[in-house]
């Protein structure tokens, strides 16, 4: 094959992060067209598409969360802004070559959110009582 995806394991960012995903091919091609998907269990979402001849096209929801970073046609990068528990998934870089056409590569993304936590202090007290009654105890949360 003529191509290779970088990196080749999933990559990891916490939410909020910005994060590059980058694919190119390891000989060079006339490449007419590239095209980043992302993997969904049915089906594969066009999020971009660049070429010389109709220039760059970033689909909707991705037009104001992601850029294409490498313009090259034989390289390519995505960088995500702002990354959300949703960009987590694979994705597919497709290099549209003539005459030979489509070359793909996939990496995948594992978008981490961040845990809160709160120490937190448990009273237990037993209560003894004739007749039987019902105590509870209850706080607020304040975060």
């Amino acid at each position: 094959m003529a191509w290779r995806a970088l990196p080749l394991c999933i990559q990891s960012s916490s939410t909020g992060n910005n994060v590059t995903l980058s694919c190119a091919l390891t000989e060079p091609k006339d490449v007419l067209q590239v095209t980043w998907q992302k993997d969904s269990d049915k089906s594969q979402n066009n999020i971009a598409t660049y070429s010389t001849a109709m220039g760059l096209k970033i689909h909707e929801p991705y037009q104001d969360r992601m850029s294409v970073t490498s313009l090259a046609l034989n390289e390519t990068s995505i960088t995500f802004w702002d990354t959300r528990m949703d960009d987590s998934g694979c994705y597919t870089c497709l290099f549209n070559v003539f005459p030979l056409g489509s070359f793909s590569g996939h990496t995948c993304l594992s978008v981490l959110g961040k845990v809160l936590c709160r120490n937190m202090s448990l009273v237990e007290k037993e209560v003894f009582s004739h007749p039987q009654h019902f105590l509870e105890w209850t706080q607020e949360l304040q975060w």
